[in-house]
């Protein structure tokens, strides 16, 4: 991780470090600890933390590090035998504008994940994947495999609609919800589909037409008009009278049926089949009247048709007698315009020839003024070109001048450049050979430092020796006295093992007389401690010797040291004294004189000398020399290079004019010659095209019978479309005369023999039988909508009652099986899910207990709510309670104190955590994160968790323990120690 929570700089945990499986995580509080844990969580759900404490974003960017330095975990993983998988996510977070100034930028969240064979998951679906692959959701996977610190209670104290939501994903008892829900739906279903029905039938009920207060055909009879439907179909009043006479109390049985079904919310069945069967005795008599009904409106048809078939003919009649008067009106009119068309007829004619004249006047007209502008234009185009092209030869002689100025100008700018390329050149070298005697300037300062060192070292180590060399004296004195004193003291020793009667070990003898005896003084000189001083004497001198060998090999370093410090310090004097001027006085290299040999070798070599300063002052004034001349050079080809850019532009520009100037000419005698040729080609036909047509004019002139003068006059009397409009009166005048003498033919043989009709009474007589027929219609109307309305509705009801009767059965048995697997009935709170999950938590309570029992010293186990209770009231399944060996009861869990609450949520985990293992192969938890909570306990309770925990850890699973209990640091030898400062948080592995 890196930039992440407290972990400023780039941090790497390897959990395969440890030897045990068992290991603590300790530190500080707030040094950490927890940040590993949320970290692991981040990297594989994108959330840190639980939702308690609920981190993401930009909360997770590091304070301890700089917005430029990206914030993100990688973490490494393998599950079962896919191989490993690496996940690293980036949280959202800030980094610095890459302008400057401005505001710091956001940058998404981003995820990879390579998966075992190097391939990388689509960024979209990585999410998802991850979740595939650990198996669990994030909060299930904090149940099970990371338990967070202040959430470690949830488990053992979550209601029972808590425990199944985490039991559903663990065990896969989705299906028996999901069989609840798909009963719920179809429950839903149809109920929806009996309301349906029921708004389906108070839809239709509602469409029924009843009579109201009287018999039904009364009720239709009444609402026609009595006059005309006496005149139009005898019989139709006596009909009437007996239908107003013949009252039922039918309709109004059925209206109060109608009303009391549309208002209410869910409909009787009783009112609906006493409704059908008043709706179909209705749809019977209103039958009975539109089969009547029919008969009356057939016969009023009837008279109507021979009615409209006398007016029809009348009107036809009437209109020949009107055309016939018309014609004979028409024909009379045209009669008297007859001489007037004659004259229109003979003026159109001249007209028209004037036209055709000057038509053929016009053409020879424009024929003869193109030849006379041909000519005259051929005349000024040949007076003109030897103007223009005198100018084009001044033109191009100007260009030449200027691309010959211009070329000299470019030849000189070149020759500049090559001059000031040399120069730079030369400037160049020098500059690159000052580089290099700066370098070896550089090289000769750190010379003399090291030459300071070592000599600082010899001091050190001179010093070193002298102590060495005088301790080793003294304790050599001491050594040789002591030993004098003690071989002196051999005697003594030797006496004082004597016993009278015993031989003597050197002797032989038996007597002893006079044995010697040691001095008091002596009596601490041993074996033991001479040889001890001995050791002590021989390590000194030992010492001494390195110690003397070390100073010689210094002092001849250092004399070597010195002497190449010399000469690269010549050879820099000799190369600057030949660019500069002469050398200053002489310059130590070292500021304390050199010691014993080292000083004497520095003494001879003193004439000899080079200052470094004056080497130094010799080189700044090279390269202040180099800089001004590079600076000069520079100015001055800027300078060169802006009045070659100047005199360039001036004459590119002069150079364009002119060639500008030469296009222009050229063009203009280019023209020239182009409109001489044309004129050339084209004035002779011009010319015979004027004969030609001036011929035609006088032959047209012959041919219409007409003179200049005459047809001049005419067209300038009249326009040419004066003509089509006298053709087109002529024309109208001959049509109407043509038709009026059809006309008048053909109304003489329609009335002949016959006299005009009296059309008001004809359509009198028609209207009076239309009238009664559309009476009929609208009677028949009436009743045929009301009979099909009333027995659409019948014939609709009677199917959906008894599809609503079907489904009632139905939704009756669904929702009672819902109910009852739901848990929705009084006494039953308890689901189906629930009490499948029972066997599961039955199996997780068996392995809990086996830890809870054993970490209690024996005093306690947990249990489920009894299957008998568990329904009563609401769904309590999955509720736990805990039994004392110690009282032979059954407890709430809240009961239990910090400790053993913490001791049963840890056993619940555990024993999840088997449960997992054993009932999914696809989830494979082999590693468990503890945070916290062995505070609460006490040593033994402590000791006995640990204990757990270790025999779980004997396996391949790998327990890691997140606390700051002191204890715990002495139990368990494998440690990750999290420590906190300025910098951030930072960790380190105590491997046992």
């Amino acid at each position: 991780m890196q930039a992440f929570g407290s972990y400023g700089a780039y941090t790497e945990i390897d959990f395969t470090a440890p030897n045990q499986n068992l290991f603590l995580i300790t530190g500080d509080t707030g040094a950490g600890k927890t940040t590993i844990f949320d970290a692991i969580v981040f990297a594989l759900y994108g959330e840190a933390s639980s939702g308690m404490n609920k981190k993401d974003g930009q909360e997770l960017q590091s304070q301890f590090a700089d917005t430029a330095l990206e914030p993100f975990v990688e973490l490494t993983f393998r599950t079962g035998e896919d191989g490993l998988y690496r996940v690293r996510r980036s949280p959202r977070h800030l980094r610095p504008a890459r302008k400057s100034g401005a505001k710091e930028q956001a940058v998404s969240e981003s995820v990879s994940l390579i998966l075992p064979d190097g391939t990388e998951s689509p960024q979209k679906e990585t999410n998802d994947k991850l979740q595939e692959i650990i198996g669990l959701t994030k909060p299930q996977f904090m149940q099970v495999a990371m338990i967070a610190q202040g959430e470690f209670m949830e488990l053992l104290r979550a209601d029972s609609n808590r425990k199944k939501e985490i039991f559903r994903k663990l065990f896969g008892t989705q299906l028996y919800q999901r069989i609840a829900d798909a009963l719920y739906a179809r429950s839903k279903h149809l109920s929806g589909e009996i309301a349906r029905i029921h708004s389906a039938c108070q839809q239709e009920v509602s469409h029924i037409l009843i009579p109201e207060n009287r018999g039904h055909a009364a009720v239709l009879a009444m609402e026609l008009s009595s006059e005309v439907l006496t005149d139009a179909v005898p019989g139709s009043a006596a009909q009437k009278s007996e239908c107003v006479s013949s009252g039922t109390p039918g309709p109004a049985l059925l209206q109060d049926l109608k009303q009391r079904i549309i208002a209410e919310d869910r409909p009787n069945v009783a009112d609906l089949e006493q409704l059908l069967e008043q709706l179909n005795v209705l749809c019977g008599e209103l039958r009975r009247q539109r089969d009547e009904a029919k008969l009356r409106a057939d016969q009023a048809g009837a008279v109507r048709d021979a009615r409209r078939d006398a007016w029809t003919q009348g009107k036809i009649l009437s209109e020949s007698f009107t055309a016939l008067d018309r014609a004979k009106a028409q024909l009379e009119d045209c009669n008297v315009q007859e001489e007037e068309i004659r004259k229109d007829t003979v003026l159109q004619q001249k007209i028209l020839q004037a036209y055709e004249i000057r038509e053929q006047y016009i053409l020879w007209d424009h024929a003869q003024k193109l030849a006379l502008a041909s000519a005259k234009g051929l005349e000024q185009e040949t007076a003109g070109l030897p103007l223009l092209e005198q100018m084009r030869e001044e033109a191009l002689a100007a260009v030449q001048k200027a691309e010959a100025e211009l070329q000299s100008l470019i030849e000189a700018q070149e020759l500049q450049s090559r001059e000031f390329a040399v120069r730079r050149e030369r400037w160049e070298a020098k500059r690159t050979e000052s580089a290099d005697l700066v370098r070896r300037y550089k090289a000769a300062q750190g010379m003399a430092q090291e030459i300071r060192q070592q000599d600082a070292a010899l001091s050190k180590l001179r010093k070193e020796y002298e102590i060495i060399r005088s301790e080793s004296i003294a304790k050599k004195e001491v050594y040789e006295r002591s030993r004098d004193v003690f071989l002196d003291e051999q005697a003594g020793y030797l006496a004082g093992m004597l016993v009278p009667g015993k031989p003597c070990p050197v002797c032989g003898s038996t007597e002893h007389p006079a044995p010697r005896h040691r001095a008091a003084a002596h009596q601490e000189i041993t074996r033991q401690s001479l040889d001890t001083m001995a050791k002590e004497v021989s390590g000194l001198e030992k010492r001494r010797e390195e110690l003397s060998a070390a100073l010689a090999a210094a002092a001849q370093a250092l004399s070597e040291k010195q002497a190449q410090l010399q000469k690269a310090l010549t050879e820099l004097h000799g190369l600057l004294t030949g660019i500069t001027e002469t050398i200053q006085e002489p310059f130590m290299v070292s500021a304390d004189p050199p010691e014993e040999s080292t000083a004497a070798a520095c003494a001879d070599a003193q004439e000899h000398f080079v200052s470094a300063q004056e080497v130094s002052n010799l080189l700044q004034r090279y390269l202040e020399d180099i800089r001004q001349q590079g600076s000069s050079l520079q100015e001055e080809t800027a300078r060169a290079a802006e009045k070659s850019k100047a005199d360039r532009t001036k004459a590119q520009s002069a150079l364009e004019q002119s060639r500008a100037a030469f296009q222009q000419a050229s063009g203009a005698a280019e023209r020239a010659k182009a409109l001489i040729r044309q004129y050339q080609e084209v004035l002779p036909e011009q010319e015979k095209d004027s004969i030609e047509k001036h011929s035609a004019y006088k032959e047209i002139l012959a041919l219409k019978h007409l003179s200049e003068e005459e047809w001049k006059t005419i067209t300038t009397q009249y326009e040419r479309g004066e003509a089509a409009r006298l053709g087109e009166r002529v024309l109208h005048w001959q049509q109407r005369k043509a038709a009026a003498q059809g006309a008048l033919e053909t109304a003489g043989k329609a009335v002949a023999g016959k006299e005009r009709p009296d059309l008001a009474v004809l359509e009198l007589l028609n209207a009076q039988a239309e009238e009664a027929l559309q009476t009929a219609a609208t009677e028949l109307s009436l009743m045929n909508s009301q009979y099909e309305t009333d027995q659409r509705i019948a014939d609709t009801l009677a199917p959906k009652m008894e599809e609503r009767s079907r489904i009632i059965g139905e939704y009756t048995k669904t929702t009672s099986l819902y109910e009852r697997l739901a848990g929705k009935r009084t006494g039953a709170r308890m689901d189906m899910e629930t009490f499948v999950q029972r066997w599961y938590l039955q199996r997780i309570l068996y392995a809990a207990n086996l830890r809870f029992t054993q970490m209690s010293a024996g005093q306690y186990e947990l249990r489920m709510v009894p299957a008998g209770q568990a329904g009563e009231g609401k769904n309590r399944g999955l509720d736990l309670m805990v039994y004392s060996a110690v009282t032979g009861k059954e407890r709430e869990i809240r009961t239990l104190s910090g400790g053993e609450s913490f001791m049963a949520a840890l056993s619940l985990a555990l024993g999840m955590a088997d449960q997992i293992g054993e009932s999914s192969a696809a989830i494979s938890l082999d590693v468990m994160f503890i945070d916290e909570g062995f505070g609460s306990l006490d040593d033994h309770s402590r000791e006995q968790a640990v204990r757990v925990l270790q025999q779980m850890a004997g396996g391949e699973k790998m327990i890691g323990i997140i606390s700051h209990v002191t204890e715990l640091q002495q139990e368990l030898e494998d440690q990750l120690i999290v420590t906190k400062d300025d910098t951030g948080s930072h960790v380190r592995w105590q491997i046992s």
